[in-house]
């Protein structure tokens, strides 16, 4: 990393001619151009990483929505088969007390058959 010093011109009790003006404020003007520079870059580099985080969320983003439908669809599926489950096991239970029922019912006519 380049680290650039500013170059202050500081002449204490020095008398300073025109040309020698113009060089310090020449010398002055390259070193805060050199620095906008540097700062330019940073800031596009800034920039660059922006777009680029940009571009990286609108992508997770689609995947989250796509995520999002598939959720709610297993949700509908959940609520059909639970629908679906609650009938089978009524079924079942009608099943068994049938069985019980017949069972009871074969009993009662070998007892009256007595």
């Amino acid at each position: 990393m380049v680290q650039f010093i500013p170059m202050i011109v500081v002449m204490e009790n020095k008398k300073m001619s025109y040309e020698e003006a113009q060089k310090a404020l020449a010398e002055q003007d390259r070193y805060v151009g050199v620095v906008l520079e540097a700062l330019n870059d940073k800031v596009d580099v800034l920039v660059e990483g922006q777009e680029a985080m940009e571009v990286r969320m609108d992508r997770f983003d689609g995947r989250m929505n796509r995520l999002e439908v598939k959720v709610d669809h297993l949700d509908t599926e959940v609520v059909v088969i639970r629908e679906k489950l609650d009938v089978v096991v009524d079924d079942i239970n009608k099943k068994a007390e049938k069985r019980d029922f017949i069972a009871l019912e074969h009993r009662v006519k070998k007892l009256e058959a007595f």
